[in-house]
Parts: structure tokens; sequence; C-alpha cells
């Protein structure tokens, strides 16, 4: 027989590289299988820690340190305070409504009948009663006082208007509104006692230069 050809030794091929990321995967499919073979404690199988919101959670702990009961609880033991009472610098100063009200007599002199021409006081009496009773009503404007109104026909004279507001003044009035038409002395009598006079209706005599 021709003998055969020579046996060479078989050559083994060297194994496959392989990729980091399959070699990881290979490890945790080993460690998994070695797990299920002998079982353990680990931590892998306690439950995952729930996760915290940061923004929530800093608005929970801004919410309780403006809380003013909490801040109370905290600062203050019970039964006893440890902060002085703090005077707050912008207060409204309470009045005091608790007596009865202060009357003040408000003079009104007015020409209703008598020989002066254009008279106004038929037409603004009423005006004059309505915002006395608007300003009395209103406890915002003249708190704890009440405005009384005291009137005479003048019928236009400087003699009865005159005599009119001595007796006032002599009654404790406050203040006058008129007289209607001339007023200089009126006003001569009020600036001598320092009382305001409002008159609604003058009529003065402009001479040209």
């Amino acid at each position: 027989m021709r003998p055969g050809p020579p046996v060479q030794p078989s050559r083994r091929r060297s194994p496959r590289r392989q990729h980091p990321h399959q070699q990881q995967l290979h490890r945790e499919r080993d460690r998994k299988q070695r797990q299920e073979q002998h079982p353990g404690p680990s931590h892998h199988l306690l439950p995952p820690r729930p996760r915290v919101n940061g923004p929530r959670a800093l608005l929970v702990l801004l919410l309780l340190a403006s809380s003013p009961l909490v801040l109370g609880q905290a600062q203050e033991p019970p039964g006893r305070s440890t902060t002085a009472p703090s005077v707050q610098p912008n207060t409204t100063v309470q009045h005091n409504t608790t007596g009865p009200p202060l009357n003040l007599t408000i003079g009104y002199l007015t020409a209703i009948k008598g020989g002066l021409k254009d008279r106004q006081g038929l037409a603004i009496s009423g005006a004059l009663s309505m915002a006395l009773d608007e300003i009395n009503n209103d406890n915002n404007i003249l708190p704890n006082v009440k405005l009384v109104m005291r009137w005479t026909d003048t019928r236009g004279e400087t003699t009865e208007a005159t005599s009119a507001m001595i007796d006032m003044i002599c009654d404790g009035v406050v203040a006058f509104f008129g007289p209607e038409g001339t007023c200089h002395v009126e006003a001569i009598v009020a600036a001598s006692r320092n009382i305001p006079m409002l008159s609604y209706s003058i009529k003065l005599k402009v001479q040209a230069i």
C-alpha cells in the first residue's frame, strides 16, 4: 500500500475577541445565574429608595419656616414668652367712640326775606343741610363729632348780620357760613375772635383805575 499523507497536528482557532459591552452582558448573566443557584441576602433585593424632588422639598421647608404657628412653637415654650411685643411704626390712632359725640355748632347767616336782590339763601340752604348730614353720617371724616347748624335770616342787612354773629359767638359757634351780600363788617367781627367765616355770595364794587 501506498502510504498516505502525514498527519499534521490540528490547530485550534483562538477565541474571537468580544466587545466590552458584550463582556459586561456575559458577566451580568453569570452573576444572575450564581444568585439563582445560591440565593442569599443581597442589597439588590431591597426596594429602591424613593427619589426626593429637590424644588418641592425646598418649598415645603420654606412653608414650614414661614408659618407663624411653627415659629411660635419653636421659639416660645409653653406658658412662657421670650420676645417682647413689637410696636408697629405705622399705626392708626383709635378715636374714642364710647362716649357721647362732641357737638360743634356752625352759624349760617342767610338772606331769605328782605329787599336784597338775587338772594341765594333759599337755593343753598338745602345743600348746606345735606352736606352736614353726610359729614355726620360718615365716621371717617369727623369721628365722634356732630355738626349742628344754627341759622338766622339777616334779610341782607349789615346790622342784623352783625348782631346775630355776636350772639352766636357768645354761644360758642365755631365757624360761619355767610352772610350774603356785603360782609366787610362781619369779617372784622369774625377775625377779632379768630373764627373762620366763609361767605357764599359777596357783592363787591370794583372801581376801574
